[in-house]
This record gives structure tokens, C-alpha cells and sequence, in this order.
């Protein structure tokens, strides 16, 4: 949709391609976590947008409790901006599914889940996802006129407000 601002024609909406949030997403993996319980590795990040939110599904590998185990772990966030710099962030990871390839069940599950989240958790939440570029036309008018973080299909949608 376009509307009229002082003669300009302006977008009211920007739109970032889920492929441009997986390009930036890969460049972070792989993630190696290590505590005194277990040793987790997570890579090949697969981003999918679903309702209002980003999802994310990777595999593992895990040495916990002696065991060897590798699966994959598939959580949900919201998409927000920072505007002190300009940036956009994976925030409020929720962890909604989680698969074992080589092992039915075992009491250390709870204890990788927690583990697995506190990683994703602690990368994204201070890493940013996208940055506006300051040199774009339409970025740089969407840093002043942002009003809404949303995703609609397979897009991140910035919301400008004129």
C-alpha cells in the first residue's frame, strides 16, 4: 500500500525476506556450549516464520552424563527493534520441540533442554539479527517513522507510521 506524504509516494510498510534472516542467521552457528553437565554443540539453523513470530530449527550433538546424544531442538521468539541502534533482535525464546536421534528417553532431557535454551537465549538476545543500513533511502526513513515489528508470510514487516 502507498500513501501520499507532502507529494512523495511512501511505503507504509517495509518488508525483510525470511532468506535475508537466514543469511544472517547462519553466520552465527555453530554454537558450542560447555558447563559442568554437558557439552552442546548446535548448527545448521533452519529460520521459519509462523503467526507473529520466528522460529528456529537446529540440530544438536550433546555429551551429557557420559551419554552421546544429537537430535533437534526447535524453539519460537518475537522479532524486536532496538531503535538506540537501530537494530532488530530475536527476543523470548520458547522452547517447542525438542527430538532425541539416538536415545528414547533419559533423566539428563531436562537438564540439555535447559542448557540448550540458556545458549540460544544468551546469543540472540544480545546479538543483533539485522541492522538498518543508514545509506538506504527506505531503511533510514524506517528507523524515524518505525512503529511495529511484525511478520506476515515469509517476511519480517516493518511498520512506519506517516
Amino acid at each position: 500500500m502507498m500513501m501520499a506524504f507532502l507529494g512523495c509516494q511512501i511505503e507504509n510498510e517495509i518488508s525483510i525476506p525470511r532468506s535475508t534472516i537466514q543469511k544472517m542467521t547462519e553466520k552465527k552457528f555453530p554454537i558450542e556450549k560447555d558447563s559442568r553437565l554437558a557439552d552442546v554443540k548446535l548448527f545448521s539453523p533452519q529460520v521459519f516464520f509462523k503467526d507473529n513470530s520466528i522460529g528456529m530449527t537446529m540440530q544438536y550433538s550433546a555429551i551429557l552424563y557420559i551419554k552421546e546424544i544429537g537430535g533437534t531442538v526447535s524453539f519460537k521468539c518475537k522479532p524486536v527493534y532496538r531503535p538506540e541502534n537501530t537494530s532488530f533482535y530475536m527476543s523470548d525464546f520458547e522452547l517447542i520441540n525438542i527430538t532425541m536421534n539416538n536415545v528414547s528417553s533419559f533423566i539428563g532431557k531436562d537438564q540439555l533442554m535447559s542448557l540448550i535454551s540458556m545458549a540460544v537465549n544468551s546469543l540472540f538476545n544480545n546479538t543483533p539479527l539485522y541492522q538498518l543500513n543508514p545509506n538506504d533511502y527506505k531503511q533510514n526513513m524506517a528507523k524515524m517513522l518505525l512503529r511495529g515489528v511484525n511478520v506476515k508470510g515469509d517476511n519480517l514487516v516493518l511498520l512506519l507510521s506517516l
